[in-house]
């Protein structure tokens, strides 16, 4: 599965989850979607070839380069079982350390460049968005160590029924090389899966702007306006940006309709 259909399943899935353990009162469960959608990236981090080597330059080639080496390859080790649990174990420790934030604007920023394959002109912020979330994070604080580590478990095994829908499959027990597989998309990058990952990306998209505006607006504790105000500040931000580019976009689109060319991945 491409990187943007695996961020795309990380948000709508982990949205629904943050939604149920949540509830929608609150934007923890926007935060358990954005930290779902930034993992649902990371078991591809054992190939060159993927969204999360190619957002961090030449250092994610040569990280991706020693994952893949130690993993056995593409879609081996990185994509068990065993990895989902030892990734929870690494982002729980990561509290531990005081880095959760820092994880957390890593995860947003990873989720929205590989996201802005259906958000034309928007990938070049990946990195604000990161800063920004992660300040957010670090501010208001909304999951404990436990709650942002099992949001990374979701996601990552997001990524593996992504790929588990795709006839290469995934070794889910591994060491054994056995590889499970229900391939109803075909060959990753097919037709059925472009749709799937378009569609809920919308679905999700739509869904978050009605709950923004029926929740947003009516939070009354301290707690809740503060929080409130953040989120507005930061949809705004998004909100800006997401028009001065789509208005560089159609001026350019007005001046020569053959120099448009949005990047997809």
């Amino acid at each position: 599965m491409m990187g943007k259909n695996h961020a795309a399943m990380g948000l709508a899935i982990g949205s629904g989850v943050g939604v149920l353990v949540c509830g929608v009162n609150t934007v923890e469960w926007l935060v358990v979607g954005a930290a779902a959608s930034g993992a649902a990236l990371l078991p591809d981090f054992d190939t060159t070839d993927s969204t999360i080597a190619s957002a961090f330059g030449f250092i994610g080639s040569w990280a991706a380069n020693k994952i893949g080496s130690l993993a056995g390859g593409h879609r081996k080790a990185t994509h068990s079982l065993l990895a989902v649990g030892l990734v929870f174990l690494l982002f729980l420790g990561g509290d531990l350390l005081g880095v959760s934030a820092i994880f957390f604007g890593i995860l947003l920023a990873l989720g929205w460049r590989a996201l802005s394959g259906f958000m034309w002109g928007l990938r070049r912020f990946y990195i604000l968005v990161g800063v920004l979330g992660g300040i957010y994070f670090a501010h208001v604080r909304l999951l404990n160590a436990w709650g942002l580590a099992l949001a990374v478990a979701l996601g990552y095994a997001i990524h593996l029924l992504g790929d588990l829908l795709t006839s290469g499959g995934v070794p889910l027990l591994w060491p054994k090389p056995r590889r499970e597989a229900l391939p109803i998309f075909g060959n990753t990058g097919g037709i059925g899966e472009s749709i799937f990952g378009i569609g809920l990306f919308i679905v999700t998209v739509i869904g978050g702007f009605i709950w923004y505006g029926h929740h947003i607006p009516s939070v009354v504790t301290p707690t809740q306006v503060h929080q409130s105000a953040l989120a507005h500040s930061g949809l705004y931000v998004v909100h800006l940006i997401s028009n001065i580019e789509h208005a560089k976009w159609f001026g350019g689109w007005l001046r020569d309709l053959t120099s448009i060319k949005p990047k997809l991945k």
